[in-house]
């Protein structure tokens, strides 16, 4: 993200219902590029890693056909790990108005346990909403949902000293909460690296 040079790194697409690993791949260490296969209509988690790198993930769905002579391009930009940088968690679901983590979390939240493994690093989980209904509504729906996520990544065996969690309500968006694109963006689960 910083430097706009290629990296080598692995690209797995998941199918979210069925946790199917539809196709895993590595990008060029000279170009970056790299082409990957999958079905249509698929609910699909991208996953991109690199050993230096926090894990990048996304959720998509594609309902056209595309070909390798005309593909579906995606670029991914790797952010370094720096104390203060947040990552949004893409593939973090929860019914509305509920805080308890939906399935289709899962496969997410076993890449972060996975990345806080391997990293020594200490994460804040923080819970963003909307600005639909009150501030203590919205308050206490963001908290609820970021202690679901830290409750599952300590019963993953990270020791607790190496996270915490907060609800931020709707005091931190990330897009116009005007149209209902810009509110989605706007509930989200991220976490950032504190030290």
């Amino acid at each position: 993200a910083e430097s706009g040079l290629p990296l080598a790194s692995t690209i797995e697409m998941l199918d979210l219902e069925s946790k199917e690993l539809l196709t895993k791949t590595n990008s060029d260490a000279t170009t970056g590029e790299y082409l990957a296969c999958i079905h249509t209509g698929s609910n699909v988690m991208l996953n991109v890693s690199n050993p230096g790198y926090p894990f990048y993930s996304e959720n998509f769905q594609l309902e056209k056909s595309y070909t390798e002579l005309s593909p579906y391009r995606k670029d991914i930009r790797l952010k370094p790990a720096e104390v203060g940088t947040a990552f949004i968690l893409k593939n973090i679901f929860f019914d509305f108005n509920q805080s308890q983590l939906k399935e289709e979390s899962f496969l997410e939240l076993d890449r972060l346990v996975e990345y806080l493994k391997h990293n020594n690093v200490k994460i804040e989980i923080g819970g963003h909403t909307d600005d639909q209904g009150t501030d203590d509504y919205n308050d206490k729906l963001s908290h609820n949902r970021a202690k679901a996520v830290y409750d599952y990544i300590i019963q993953k065996g990270i020791p607790v000293d190496r996270l915490s969690y907060k609800g931020y309500g709707k005091r931190k968006p990330i897009a116009d909460n005007s149209t209902e694109v810009g509110r989605a963006a706007n509930r989200r689960t991220e976490f950032i690296i504190v030290k």
